[in-house]
């Protein structure tokens, strides 16, 4: 299977600056992608969520700037974005719908 991320190894994204309320560019230094297509076990009584059919695609970045391996991780479209208009029209229009993973 091949994936290609939005973002690549270099690219400079834009994150939320919380404290002087501006898009801050950031280098992308790692890249996470987490794809999960499971079918589940086929029992329509299962409890366990585990066990349920799962379907997810999620991009994760980290950046030079933030800490690589143990810093803040982002998420495409929601915590980091291609340009800082983007990312400023995202937290000015959706608020405070804005969490760092921290690692």
């Amino acid at each position: 299977m091949h994936f290609k991320s939005e973002l690549n190894i270099g690219d400079i994204a834009f994150v939320w600056d919380d404290i002087n309320k501006i898009s801050m560019p950031v280098t992308i230094g790692q890249i996470r992608i987490k794809h999960t297509d499971s079918p589940g076990r086929g029992d329509p009584d299962e409890i366990f969520d585990n066990y349920k059919p799962l379907k997810a695609y999620e991009e994760d970045y980290m950046c030079i700037e933030t800490g690589i391996d143990s810093g803040r991780l982002y998420t495409y479209n929601l915590h980091i974005f291609k340009t800082s208009k983007e990312c400023a029209d995202a937290f000015t229009t959706k608020g405070k719908n804005y969490a760092k993973k921290t690692i």
